[in-house]
């Protein structure tokens, strides 16, 4: 009961893909998220549905949340971080990665943005809801998705099989709510191109629950500034003095 908030051995496995990923380890990589796939293609994960966000207000898609910590407090903060205009979550960005009319369909914009001025958009995955879903998701905060699976999986296969990981990236888009015939993501036979769709899933997927900042940095990207200019960027943060012995 509960145990998506604990971490639980199947959490441990996707923790362990994530963790070989970074280490630019690909085979146990693939490894441990194909574990995690074959548990998902027998069922043992369900994805949230459009009835579940827009009628039971799982604004978190926490359906194939493999682990998560909760916060009571977490609205809250959402609340004192919108209260004011200045100190709005402003998620301009968002605008460019649902740029196509079938995008428009993922469950990811429809229903986790909302309108705040102009051609400005906010995210309001952490706002409060209610709902018979909202209970639950009012107070988590996602760390290890299934989704997240597939998208090791597809870095990992690239090399080898990139129509199957293209096929994985189209998975998670499905289930999110991109079915329309023709709004598959092509076979990227270019590396970086598919890089770029991988980041740009992320960037759906993963919005405020802190994954892009570590693939930017493994892929030795530059970061974007809220100017919207590429600045250069240490990745890595200096020790404290307080720590120094």
């Amino acid at each position: 009961s509960y145990r998506g908030y604990r971490l639980n051995h199947y959490a441990i496995k996707a923790l362990l893909a994530r963790v070989y990923l970074y280490n630019d380890d690909e085979p146990n990589a693939l490894k441990y998220a194909n574990e995690l796939i074959a548990l998902n293609e027998k069922g043992w994960f369900k994805y949230s549905s459009k009835s579940d966000i827009f009628r039971n207000k799982n604004m978190k898609l926490y359906g194939d949340v493999i682990f998560a910590l909760y916060n009571n407090h977490l609205t809250k903060y959402y609340e004192e971080e919108n209260d004011v205009e200045d100190t709005n979550l402003v998620a301009n960005s968002e605008i460019n990665i649902f740029k196509t009319t079938d995008d428009k369909s993922d469950y990811r914009f429809v229903y986790q943005y909302e309108e705040f001025d102009r051609n400005e958009i906010i995210s309001v995955k952490y706002k409060e809801s209610s709902g018979d879903d909202a209970k639950f998701s009012n107070k988590l905060i996602p760390m290890l998705r299934m989704s997240e699976m597939y998208y090791i999986a597809a870095e990992c296969l690239y090399d080898t099989d990139n129509a199957k990981a293209t096929s994985y990236l189209n998975f998670v888009r499905k289930k999110r709510g991109v079915v329309k015939a023709g709004s598959e993501l092509p076979i990227a036979i270019d590396k970086d191109k598919f890089r770029l769709n991988i980041i740009n899933e992320i960037r759906r997927e993963q919005f405020g629950e802190g994954q892009l900042f570590f693939y930017h940095k493994r892929f030795g990207d530059l970061l974007i500034n809220s100017g919207g200019e590429e600045v250069e960027a240490n990745y890595v943060l200096p020790i404290p003095d307080s720590n120094n012995v």
